[in-house]
């Protein structure tokens, strides 16, 4: 009678060790697949149309949005060709004198821990001043014009 039990459990934990979660898709590409849109197909890999609408997080713990092979922990596929492709959007209350946006470089091999790039709002309702910081010893270079 017992005999009985152990198999059907067997199939379960086996399958719960390898489980990945899939909503609005029947064959998730990852540990965690949402498909927007609801067209990816059954089996196989999504067209780059379909995976636009994706969001994915892998076993490695790479996250991709717009594409359903990220190979950076965070890793962001735009197609829309005329409109803002990225939106970073601050906190609405308040001043605020502290970065928005800051990259970093915190590699074993930094001599410190630098912020290679920053931007900060001074928080006016109209809009407020735009700054952008690099500390040294980095360089900013542009092929062509930049406003800000």
């Amino acid at each position: 009678m017992n005999k009985i039990y152990v198999l059907p459990l067997i199939f379960a934990l086996n399958g719960m060790a390898k489980s990945q979660v899939g909503i609005s898709t029947s064959d998730p590409r990852g540990t965690w697949h949402v498909d927007g849109s609801k067209d990816n197909p059954g089996t196989g890999i999504p067209s780059a149309s379909q995976a636009a609408n994706d969001v994915i997080v892998t076993s490695t713990g790479n996250m991709g949005v717009g594409t359903t092979a990220p190979d950076t922990k965070l890793h962001v596929v735009s197609y829309v060709v005329n409109a803002n492709r990225y939106n970073l959007i601050d906190a609405t209350a308040g001043t605020n004198e502290f970065d928005i946006v800051t990259l970093r470089n915190t590699s074993a091999l930094a001599t410190g821990n630098y912020s290679l790039i920053s931007f900060t709002n001074n928080g006016s309702t109209s809009g407020g001043l735009w700054v952008l910081s690099v500390q040294e010893p980095h360089q900013v270079t542009a092929p062509r014009k930049i406003s800000i």
